[in-house]
């Protein structure tokens, strides 16, 4: 098994629902990638369809239908004041290594959407091309080759976006990954 840290600083404790979103992003960006890239979901459409189905809710705390239990990822969350420490177990380190290098990434980009709202954040990150390389290209090919309908894929895009503002909110100062 292989663990993804995530220490996320802010200039202020984070709200509880700035950590369920920063912890729920780890844990989404992980199965986006992971179904994105894996040969063994890479071309089951149905996953993609029984994921939207299930939703995209913070609260949500059941893995997409259809996940391998092996591929299951595991989420702890611990708040330390202005520092939350999230921990992602799974099996996949290939998978996990592509979440550090989106987190790494978000982290390098952070100061270019300063000031910017939520949305006008998620939007700029959404077309970095880093982003776009290494979490939106694979997820969009992978839901193109789908018979979703375009609200279905549009609500993946929502998603990522969801994270990518958490992890670019103005309280943050660093975003530190390390994988074991």
């Amino acid at each position: 098994m292989a663990t993804l840290g995530v220490i996320v600083s802010h200039k202020y404790a984070p709200i509880t629902t700035q950590t369920m979103r920063l912890e729920k992003g780890v844990e989404q960006f992980y199965y986006a990638l992971l179904f994105s890239g894996s040969p063994g979901y890479r071309n089951h459409q149905e996953i993609w369809r029984s994921w939207a189905g299930l939703g995209f809710h913070v609260a949500t705390k059941v893995a997409p239908p259809g996940t391998s239990a092996g591929d299951k990822v595991t989420m702890t969350m611990r708040s330390n004041g202005k520092i939350p420490e999230i921990s992602a177990v799974a099996s996949s380190k290939e998978t996990l290594a592509k979440v550090e290098k989106v987190l790494r990434d978000i982290d390098s980009l952070r100061a270019s959407v300063t000031g910017l709202e939520d949305e006008a954040r998620a939007a700029a990150l959404l077309k970095a091309p880093q982003v776009v390389q290494g979490l939106v290209k694979p997820v969009t090919d992978a839901l193109n080759k789908s018979d979703l309908r375009p609200e279905e894929k549009e609500s993946y895009l929502t998603m990522i976006r969801r994270g990518l503002a958490a992890f670019s909110h103005p309280d943050v100062t660093s975003i530190k990954v390390s994988l074991n």
